[in-house]
């Protein structure tokens, strides 16, 4: 019997997990590649015969030929005199049996349903069948995803089935029984709750019973009772399951109800394939979603209609005569007809496919000039409304050419100071500020800020969002004291103005926190999301996006402050409640799981942060493109990870992806480029290559000294990396200019008890006293410059 403690090759034997058929299973430490494992051991001394091994050597090789993430992985067999040991991923998370007890949300239980069918298209596929799939040999992670575990009873399909997802033809006769002996017709193989007509009545397994079996395991987790009934004896299960004498579905969506009886039939070539299965449950899963789009067109058809036409009571007051009442109308049928347009090009049934946003948007715009061209004015407030979502949504090109053809309009139809025009402008200047443009932002704000004040006045709300969107360009600039004192003095007038639940004063409360964390003043971030955060739940609910939003702010602003444990528990309740309310493969969801990953790395919990960021990279790749910048943040997060476990080669591999593909999608001097180029820097510093390193890091200094400033934080991070690598090349006279000055800027720029000054007076004082000069030392040594890590707050 294995021990823990004990070695397999590489693998150390940690902690004994369980018991099962095969033998037992533990958890592993790869000593060589520093991951943890599971390891499944068949001993010599427990009988296992010839023909055991054999069947040992089946089980690996149908394993290693399928990869996919709802599988759990084979990385390798290991045979030695006294056993073989299956070398596995290691899954955390709970059995689906486990799950379903613990209440799964519906949206939960169709997204696993999806993945753990997507999983059986994959094995079919390679035509590998499972023979006893069931809800213990399902695992759900913590972020939601699914693993399909124990292939112990899996098989080969064999050669003559006609294809990989079809019942196999009725002549064969052939299995394997529970000890891998091939056996004749009549031999019962499989768990009886979970077992197919023709595995109960000893027939040959199938993709077709896999497929019932998957039936069984939807009633199961839909119904939350077993299929079979309670309280029957072994043999009264199989008597039910030779005859599919599943239990009633009662209470059930329509949907799901039709598939599981589809999955169930008693006759194998009824049943739906996986395909079949996978696309059945996407169409159920993506119903809500189809419906909830055609809603929010709905509210955005009449809040457009409401803002362009100025149909609100406060509008028709300030019309004059029965001549402008008329016009009115004219004006709010015309963008009645467009948006119904509008509406009727989103319907997936014309198009055979669901619609995004942006496609909607796109139509809209290329109709837009022909439908409303007749009035500039509600012309100029669709085109407004469309910029803005484009830049929500992060398409900042379309988002500008309609923000700025949006102002065009007003300003020629309503003049320079209308407030209508005055929000086109601040509108623009906020996209311009996250194009990068930072001088364009700051002046177009500033002018925009100055009209409000003097056509609508200092208390006007309009004034104090002019105030917040400058706040944001003086953040980016790294003037992080301007842009406080901005928002404390914009949030000061909305208490007074809007009172402290509006929705603008908690937005403006969210942005001052972001600003105090970057100016390492924490605590008060954390004091400050607190306060927000109980004002959301008092006022929207601890379910609302916005109030998840707040809790996800505040367990990154913890986790900045070295509090992991508090920043872990509230993330993972962020990712339960975002993966409820908003779905698993929600951009939000997956930014609460990239920081939960990058909090598990912190605390040295590498192989967990490894897995969840893969998983979100993948799902992001897929969800939100190859180019998204949050694809990019997951792709830096796994060099992050890759550095902390000493895989420099990785990481730098990594980087490079990240700044090739940020450096033709945002362009070579936009903030995120030169973040990746600065953290490529700092891995070639690393890996001792000097001259690479310096080439990239001057390149840095020089584009973020242009665009951001010579003081900006993110400069000076630059800088502090030049002078690490100078100090590296044994080139000390530079080097011990280059901190001088970056002493001297630090204190300047962030002030004399920052924490990066102390950090860079310590780098000083090291090299002052490896150059003999003890008596000028003044700090202790500080370790290597870090990475610019990417947790994301719901800005």
């Amino acid at each position: 019997m294995s021990q823990c403690g004990e070695r397999v090759g590489s693998i150390l034997l940690v902690e004994r997990l369980g018991v099962g058929g095969m033998g037992e299973v533990f958890a592993g430490v790869d000593e060589r590649l520093g991951r943890r494992v599971a390891v499944k051991a068949m001993r010599a001394d427990h009988g296992m015969d010839a023909t055991a091994r054999g069947r040992l050597a089946r089980e690996a090789r149908m394993l290693s030929r399928l990869e996919h993430p709802a599988i759990c992985r084979l990385y390798e067999l290991v045979e030695t005199p006294d056993g073989d040991y299956l070398v596995m991923e290691l899954v955390s998370g709970k059995t689906l049996d486990v799950a379903i007890a613990d209440s799964m949300s519906p949206e939960l239980k169709l997204a696993v349903a999806e993945q753990v069918a997507e999983a059986l298209v994959a094995a079919h596929a390679m035509s590998v069948i499972h023979r006893d799939l069931k809800p213990t040999n399902v695992m759900v992670t913590s972020g939601g995803t699914p693993k399909v575990l124990d292939f112990g009873l899996a098989r080969p399909a064999p050669e003559d089935e006609a294809a990989p997802d079809r019942p196999a033809p009725a002549d064969a006769v052939d299995g394997y029984d529970d000890a891998g002996a091939v056996t004749r017709r009549g031999d019962v193989v499989g768990t009886p709750r979970f077992m197919s007509p023709e595995q109960a009545a000893g027939g040959r397994a199938t993709a077709a019973s896999d497929m019932y079996s998957f039936g069984l395991l939807l009633q199961e987790m839909f119904t939350e009772e077993p299929a079979y009934g309670v309280d029957l004896t072994s043999k009264q299960l199989l008597q039910k399951a030779r005859w599919a004498d599943t239990a009633p579905l009662a209470g059930l969506d329509r949907g799901i109800a039709s598939l599981i009886r589809a999955l169930t039939s008693l006759r194998p070539e009824d049943r739906p394939t996986a395909t079949e299965a996978r696309e059945g449950l996407r169409t159920i899963r993506e119903r809500p979603r189809r419906r909830l789009r055609r809603i929010a067109l709905a509210v955005v058809a009449v809040s457009l209609l409401l803002a362009a036409a100025g149909l609100g009571a406060g509008w028709l007051r300030a019309r004059q005569g029965q001549a402008e009442a008329e016009q009115a109308r004219a004006q709010a049928e015309a963008v009645n007809r467009f948006l119904r347009g509008m509406l009727e090009s989103a319907d997936p049934r014309d198009r055979g496919h669901d619609v995004r946003v942006v496609e909607v948007l796109d139509r809209a715009a290329t109709e837009l000039s022909p439908a409303l061209s007749d009035d500039p004015v509600v012309q100029a407030a669709v085109l407004d409304a469309i910029g803005s979502t484009y830049h929500a949504l992060g398409v900042y090109p379309k988002a500008r050419r309609h923000l700025e053809q949006a102002l065009e309009l007003r300003r020629g139809a309503l003049g320079p100071t209308h407030p209508d025009t005055l929000t086109s402008s601040d509108r623009l200047g906020r996209l311009l500020a996250d194009q990068g443009e930072l001088d364009d932002a700051e002046r177009r704000l500033r002018d925009t800020l100055a009209a409000r004040q003097e056509v609508l006045g200092e208390q006007h709300r309009d004034t104090a969002t002019s105030l917040r969107s400058l706040a944001h360009v003086l953040e980016l600039r790294g003037r992080y004291d301007e842009a406080t004192a901005a928002l404390t003095d914009a949030l000061e007038r909305l208490r007074a103005v809007a009172g402290p639940d509006d929705p603008e004063t908690l937005a403006t409360e969210t942005a001052l926190a972001m600003v105090l964390s970057r100016q390492g003043r924490f605590d008060e971030a954390a004091q400050v999301q607190r306060r927000t955060l109980a004002a959301k739940r008092r006022v929207l609910g601890e379910r609302h996006p916005d109030t998840l939003a707040s809790l996800g702010d505040l367990a990154v602003s913890l986790a900045q402050m070295g509090q992991h444990a508090e920043a872990e528990e509230l993330m993972r309740a962020t990712i339960e409640a975002r993966t409820e309310v908003l779905g698993p493969d929600h951009p939000a969801t997956l930014t609460a799981r990239s920081n939960l990953s990058q909090v598990l790395a912190a605390q040295g919990r590498l192989v967990e942060a490894d897995s969840i960021e893969r998983e979100v990279l993948e799902t992001r790749r897929r969800v939100l493109g190859p180019e998204h910048l949050d694809t990019l943040a997951s792709i830096g997060n796994l060099a992050v990870t890759s550095v902390r476990r000493g895989d420099l080669s990785g990481a730098a591999e990594l980087l490079r992806q990240a700044l090739a593909t940020a450096s033709q999608t945002l362009g070579e001097e936009h903030p995120q480029t030169l973040m990746w180029m600065a953290n490529l820097a700092t891995v070639l510093l690393r890996q001792r290559r000097l001259d690479e390193a310096e080439a990239l890091v001057r390149t840095c200094i020089e584009r973020r000294t242009r665009t951001i400033g010579a003081d900006h934080p993110s400069t000076l991070v630059s800088r502090e990396t030049l002078a690490d690598l100078l100090t590296a090349a044994g080139r000390l006279e530079e080097a011990e200019a280059e901190h001088r000055s970056l002493v001297n800027a630090s204190r300047r720029a962030l002030g004399p008890d920052h924490a990066r000054t102390l950090k860079r007076e310590r780098h000083l004082a090291r090299l002052l006293r490896n150059t003999g000069r003890e008596a000028e030392a003044e700090a202790l040594e500080a370790g290597a410059p870090a990475l610019e890590p990417q947790l994301t707050t719901s800005r």
